[in-house]
């Protein structure tokens, strides 16, 4: 067996671990203005080995961290108006 990402062979006695990764693309043109009208992406549950495992999961944290990162930043601006306010007090 091997892994979906890396190709990596590994025993089938290893334990299998399963993440989603992306199987394929798809675009669609249109021919007048040569411009690109539709991107689509496959994704799908795929046997990885360790190391991909760690990445895939290292790079789905950091999607996640930043797509919080706004409203984060901005209640870290809020306790720090608190903190100035109630020093300044």
């Amino acid at each position: 067996m091997n892994c979906y990402t890396c190709g990596r062979y590994f025993r089938p006695e290893e334990p299998h671990l399963r993440r989603r990764v992306k199987t394929g693309e798809k675009y669609r043109k249109r021919y007048k203005s040569s411009k690109v009208e539709l991107i689509q992406a496959n994704y799908g549950m795929r046997i990885v080995c360790k190391n991909c495992a760690k990445y895939i999961d290292r790079a789905q944290t950091r999607k996640e961290l930043m797509a919080h990162a706004g409203s984060l930043a901005l209640f870290a601006g809020i306790v720090l108006i608190g903190i100035l306010y109630a020093l300044g007090r």
